[in-house]
């Protein structure tokens, strides 16, 4: 498997999407049949000197250890394996975050605690513009139009989006009450998926879990889909993890809670890379392996959201490259768009105030209004593209400012702000607010409309999401399919044209998409 980031491409440009780095000598990916059972592969495997690490029959993937050389598909038909890949470490590129330390005393905050919290909703329907003081600086939520769907009391409620990642630090105060940790699970040996450690590397689910379901608490920032509930998957720590890891947790957020899954509607995956890797024996694909897997959770009815990448790719042209899991089976391509020079003055001198408080975000824009409604975004200069790949695009945000010549001083503006880890030693108190680009921060833009967009229909069919487990918690009302075609048509393409290979069908709007208008108090 080769890179998304790769020599040439800006750093930055690149921050949210994995790259393979190296196969392994002694960890297998096997694709087995449904006949295939734990125990007759365990005799198999262990008379290899081996054992199996992961076993799910149903997705039809397992995951072993065993010697250098001693593992083919032909050695383990016996016991229904079709084909054997060597498993692969996948990374996150360096992040290249506007941040720096902040002394401006925290307002109180929840103390970090690594437990369960309840989950929180709205006691009202959105009625007013978000008090959260952050709101007026994020131009890529405004930009999807979703205030007259939250004033018709379509916020997410209860729709469960699996946020398939690193770890998460869900005691940040706008994730606090959002995210069901009853049903967090890690995939990586060794390690919890609550993360609490501000190094790179660990901020990055974080992030997309705020672009889909921040509070709106008064706090920060808001998400697309407030009152959406999150689910943290962990599979990759410390920015890599094993790309089996990526697959089973595919597989557990998919997987209903009666079967012990997370039971989501909704899979993000700000995540991905590129493949034509054979296995030697069967000459089978990774490829159609991931695509066993991804049309797996669609027979769920889970509906999936994945990264196109950032290399600046016309995915059309690339006959012999499989970007996976963008490309696999019904899975939602997402590309990035955004806007250039959309804040005309910022201030960059040491901040004070409630704009600073208690992020690390240190040049507040000054231009007022901030964001106007009017603003054009177009292609962001990175996103892959290429209409036989993306279905549609997201507010990814844009970094091309940054290098121009002179340099546009508000170019960090044009990025998606947005939840952060928690501070360096010495300021752990202070939750960030970050900014960061790529299709990683597109997707999970499309992941909350796609909640809005459930929700929309549970709730004009009385279908309570909210029901208790015990009671049997119904599926969403729709199939991925439906909520692929609701995105597709009320997608946008920006000065009226048809479909685009930068955007596919368009930029998802929830306006056009659920026909709500935007109420007098949305700018």
């Amino acid at each position: 498997m080769s890179s998304w980031w790769r020599p040439g491409v800006a750093l930055g440009l690149v921050l949210a999407l994995a790259a393979a780095t190296g196969a392994s000598a002694d960890r297998f990916a096997l694709d087995i049949s449904p006949a295939t059972t734990r125990p007759a592969l365990e005799a198999a495997v262990k008379d290899l000197g081996g054992s199996v690490i992961y076993f799910h029959s149903a997705a039809g993937i397992a995951v072993i250890d065993a010697p250098a050389g001693s593992v083919s598909a032909g050695g383990l038909s016996s016991v229904g394996v079709a084909a054997a890949f060597p498993d692969f470490r996948v990374t996150l590129p360096k992040i290249d975050p506007t941040t720096a330390p902040s002394t401006t005393p925290p307002p109180k905050a929840p103390i970090p605690k690594q437990t369960a919290t309840k989950l929180q909703f709205l006691s009202a329907p959105i009625s007013q513009a978000p008090a959260d003081p952050l709101w007026p600086q994020q131009w890529a939520p405004r930009s999807l139009h979703a205030e007259g769907a939250w004033a018709a009391g379509v916020t997410g409620k209860c729709v469960r989006v699996a946020v398939v990642d690193t770890g998460m630090w869900w005691d940040h105060p706008d994730l606090a009450g959002r995210v069901d940790a009853d049903f967090a699970k890690s995939f990586v040996a060794g390690k919890q998926p609550y993360e609490d450690n501000w190094a790179e590397g660990y901020w990055h689910a974080s992030h997309v879990a705020g672009i889909v379901a921040a509070s709106l608490n008064g706090y920060g920032v808001v998400g697309v889909a407030p009152e959406a509930t999150i689910i943290p998957v962990k599979v990759l720590d410390n920015g890599s993890g094993w790309f089996s890891d990526v697959m089973a947790g595919i597989v557990y957020a998919a997987t209903s809670v009666e079967k012990g899954g997370a039971g989501a509607d909704i899979i993000n995956l700000s995540l991905g890379g590129s493949t034509r890797m054979s296995d030697p024996g069967s000459g089978h694909e990774w490829g159609l392996f991931l695509t066993k897997v991804m049309n797996y959770a669609t027979a769920q009815g889970v509906f999936v959201a994945a990264a196109a990448g950032n290399d600046g790719l016309d995915l059309d042209r690339l006959a012999n490259i499989f970007f996976t899991p963008c490309e696999n089976g019904n899975t939602v391509c997402v590309s990035s768009a955004g806007p250039r020079h959309i804040c005309s003055a910022c201030e960059c001198a040491p901040v004070t105030g409630a704009i600073a408080f208690p992020s690390i975000y240190t040049c507040p824009c000054t231009t007022s209004p901030p964001w106007p409604l009017a603003m054009t975004q177009q292609p962001a200069s990175y996103t892959n593209y290429g209409r036989s790949a993306i279905w549609v695009a997201g507010p990814g945000g844009d970094n091309s400012a940054r290098w121009e010549t002179p340099q546009w001083p508000c170019w960090r503006h044009d990025r998606v702000l947005g939840v952060g880890s928690p501070n360096p030693e010495g300021y752990k108190t202070l939750p960030r607010f970050v900014h960061f680009t790529g299709t990683s921060m597109a997707t999970p833009a499309v992941a909350g409309v796609a909640a809005l967009v459930i929700h929309n229909k549970a709730k004009r069919q009385a279908v309570d999401l909210c029901a208790p487990r015990a009671a049997g918690r119904p599926r969403n009302p729709m199939t991925p399919g439906q909520v692929k075609t609701a995105l597709a048509q009320g997608a946008v393409v920006p000065g009226g044209a048809g479909a685009s290979d930068y955007y596919g069908h368009g930029i998802v709007d929830v306006g056009t998409t659920l026909g709500y208008p935007q109420p007098p108090w949305a700018d």
